[in-house]
């Protein structure tokens, strides 16, 4: 995922970067989606739990990546909006 990320000049991040924003990432998501109750939705929808948030809680979701965004500015650069 490293090299997925590029800065304003598009240089590829560092792995400290990276290492930074993934924590940063963990921190976010569990502190704001860790409360969401995913399990009921097991059965019917057979995907992971990032597809579970992005299907039946969107509007955390979008929070979650906006707080990101706004934690780590380099991220807004890779949104799709």
């Amino acid at each position: 995922m490293v090299q997925a990320i590029q800065d304003e000049d598009s240089k590829l991040i560092m792995n400290q970067e990276w290492s930074s924003i993934h924590a940063m990432a963990i921190v976010i998501a569990c502190n704001n989606l860790a409360h969401l109750n995913i399990e009921h939705y097991w059965l019917t929808f057979k995907k992971g739990p990032k597809a579970h948030y992005k299907c039946f809680y969107k509007a955390e979701w979008a929070d979650v990546l906006k707080q990101l965004e706004s934690a780590v500015p380099l991220l807004s650069l890779c949104s799709r909006d």
